[in-house]
């Protein structure tokens, strides 16, 4: 009975043995379950952080356009300066012109025909304190030259058409409109013809070549009032007989040494030629 008892018990441990064994495989089981589970959880995790992170940088991605769009369209606040040296370049006003703060834009017209300034220009700054501390220089002197400097009216910094000129960049007294990339055949009466309706006009003087006395392709038109001129620059970028003409403003008529012994000047008003 001993030796069947010590037999049993050798049954029952086995018996304890084999099912802490599958215990323990049910455990396993069970952990690599958990674990496989945990690792799918992270993978979720990991995918919706990742989704959440470019939904982010997408978002601030649009709020950097919108930024850029509102600094597109950012209010500039300019000075006017007359009295600048004919030979100053663009480069000299901003070293100048940006110890009063930061300059957006400067707008420095030149002459067609001489490429020189005019003798003014626009300097436009990103607020209005800049601007006004940049008044200290007026009346100082440039060169040799006293600049006389005042504030202009605030504008919208945009883009606008290449075309597109700015009336703010015309003197007030400039009345001479420069018609250049004419055809080569074209009349006086034609040309009058086309910008007739922008106001009346005093006189059109063609350029011709020097050594061939031919048309040179562009002209001179000088209206009676200021308003003619900035109409006329309206056209700039039109169709006149089969081309696109550019239209600019010039202040003063040009030198005789532009222009050969038969040039002439057309007056409309009382419809006779004269020389220079």
């Amino acid at each position: 009975m001993k030796k069947k008892d010590i037999f049993d018990s050798d049954d029952e441990e086995e018996e304890e043995e084999n099912g802490q064994e599958e215990e323990n495989e049910d455990e396993k089981a069970n952990d690599e379950e958990n674990s496989h589970e945990s690792k799918e959880k992270e993978k979720d995790n990991n995918e919706a952080e990742l989704t959440n992170k470019n939904t982010i940088e997408l978002n601030e991605e649009k709020e950097n356009e919108k930024e850029k769009g509102k600094a597109i369209n950012k209010t500039l606040y300019g000075i006017f300066i007359m009295g600048l040296p004919y030979e100053v370049t663009e480069m000299e006003l901003k070293n100048i012109f940006s110890r009063y703060g930061e300059i957006i834009k400067i707008k420095l017209p030149k002459y067609q025909n001489t490429n020189k300034n005019v003798g003014h220009c626009y300097i436009y700054y990103n607020n209005e304190q800049s601007a006004i501390k940049s008044l200290e220089l007026n009346k100082r002197k440039l060169g040799k030259r006293y600049m006389e400097i005042s504030l202009s009216k605030p504008i919208t910094n945009h883009f606008k058409d290449n075309n597109s000129i700015d009336p703010d960049d015309v003197p007030l007294d400039c009345k001479t409109a420069f018609v250049k990339n004419l055809n080569y055949n074209i009349t006086e009466e034609e040309v009058n013809e086309k910008f007739k309706n922008c106001g009346q006009i005093n006189a059109i003087r063609f350029v011709y070549d020097n050594q061939t006395h031919k048309f040179k392709g562009f002209c001179y038109i000088d209206f009676k009032e200021h308003k003619g001129l900035l109409k006329a620059l309206k056209l700039n970028g039109s169709f006149f007989e089969g081309r696109k003409i550019r239209v600019d403003y010039e202040q003063g008529k040009p030198k005789k040494g532009k222009l050969t012994n038969d040039d002439e000047d057309y007056n409309l008003n009382n419809n006779k030629r004269k020389k220079y």
